[in-house]
């Protein structure tokens, strides 16, 4: 057995009853009385995969974790983001869902006579794409159209039958993502249609399959594809038994670039896509299920314990970030500008080029404009004084010349 510790306000923390299974199986921020429901069925499932894992170390099938139990003290505990500074523990400042709002341009499903569910990997690139408040300036013509064939009465094409099966045309989709896109470079608020717009565009870019009872792919290539067809082109997709897996998501969460990542269970029958937004010393990662905030917390890679005994890494993709650098060409100086903050009321900036004016804007988690500057770089290195600021974690725009470089920060 395991025990489930509940604090009523706190969070949980799910603590292993054998050694022969890693002491913290998983712990996280959200209580009984945020989603009751979700909440008592996640329960159920943790039950069923910790007696799986341990009929599978018995039969030799996945080895002990014993060691665990043995390790001495090591370096001071460090985690990004800090505890407490954003809304949701991770990185993203948004708990997304695949239902309604952001199904609304998602494919009907004639059988069932509802709207198709948005699916989980196009929830985890629509969020992350979100947060990096960029599309990359993309657009769909008919190059992207494909055709669906998921069960019995529902084929048809994307984005050709868009009248009989009530989902946007790629015009009027280009449309929403235009407003979308304006709307994160002048710090406009974003609005839930607008979010529907992004997830449809996620799935469709991944070639995903709907229905009304479960949307998604058949492996993690096409949310990978998807990634580089937004311009994300830095990206990598890393699989078992790759070694590097954890090391490189580390560095990318020290960074603030949250990683998409495909996990099934062991007979490779069952699969979700998740954020990865978060990592600590004692190397745990936080995740965000695109549940609307269930399940959400900090888990071992690959984890130890995951509702639907989703305890296999199919692949992650890192490094989600673009060469892009805004109107015209990429700059080659674009990934050379960095951001940080040695207090709550200043930036400091590296990589600027001495006699250029630049303009600095910097919004808030709620994805509000809450400060610009203008000032013209006179080294550089160089700290500007925003003014207070709330604590916690602010996107930087920086623009200068038409180039724009982006970044984040977190106030302390």
């Amino acid at each position: 057995m395991a025990w489930l510790v509940v604090h009523p306000e706190r969070g949980f923390v799910v603590i292993s009853a054998d050694s022969i299974l890693r002491p913290v199986l998983a712990y996280g921020d959200v209580v009984p009385n945020q989603s009751p429901k979700q909440f008592s069925a996640w329960k159920i499932l943790l039950a069923s995969d910790y007696n799986g894992r341990l009929d599978a170390i018995s039969e030799g099938s996945i080895p002990s974790e014993k060691m665990y139990w043995k390790e001495s003290p090591r370096t001071p505990f460090q985690q990004w983001p800090p505890e407490g500074s954003t809304v949701t523990g991770g990185w993203l400042f948004t708990n997304w869902t695949q239902s309604s709002p952001y199904n609304k341009f998602c494919p009907m499903d004639l059988n069932a006579g509802s709207r198709s569910y948005v699916g989980c990997p196009a929830t985890v690139m629509a969020q992350i794409f979100n947060y990096n408040r960029s599309l990359n300036f993309t657009r769909f013509d008919d190059t992207d159209d494909y055709y669906h064939s998921y069960g019995a009465g529902n084929q048809y094409w994307i984005d050709n039958d868009y009248a009989v099966r009530k989902f946007p045309s790629f015009p009027e989709l280009n449309v929403w993502l235009d407003t979308l896109e304006k709307c994160y470079t002048n710090g406009y608020p974003t609005t839930d249609s607008m979010h529907a717009a992004l997830s449809f565009a996620t799935g469709v870019a991944a070639h995903q399959v709907y229905t009304a009872s479960g949307s998604g792919t058949f492996g993690v290539d096409q949310a990978y594809m998807a990634i580089l067809r937004f311009g994300f082109d830095q990206a990598e997709l890393l699989m078992p038994p790759d070694t590097s897996i954890n090391a490189r998501v580390a560095e990318d969460m020290k960074n603030a670039m949250p990683a998409h990542l495909a996990v099934v269970d062991e007979t490779n029958t069952t699969g979700h896509n998740v954020v990865i937004d978060g990592y600590n010393t004692d190397e745990f990662y936080h995740f965000n299920f695109g549940w609307g905030g269930s399940a959400n917390g900090w888990y071992t890679l690959p984890p130890a314990s995951m509702p639907y005994n989703l305890t296999v890494i199919e692949g992650v993709v890192v490094r989600i970030r673009s060469t892009y650098a805004g109107i015209g060409q990429a700059s080659a100086k674009s990934s050379t500008v960095t951001f940080s903050s040695p207090e709550r009321t200043k930036v400091a900036i590296t990589g600027l080029e001495s006699g250029n004016a630049y303009t600095l804007q910097l919004y808030n988690a709620a994805g509000s404009l809450a400060c610009e500057l203008r000032f013209e770089a006179t080294a550089v290195d160089q700290i500007i004084a925003t003014g207070p600021l709330a604590p916690g974690l602010y996107v930087c725009r920086l623009t200068a010349r038409g180039q724009q470089y982006n970044g984040k920060v977190v106030m302390l």
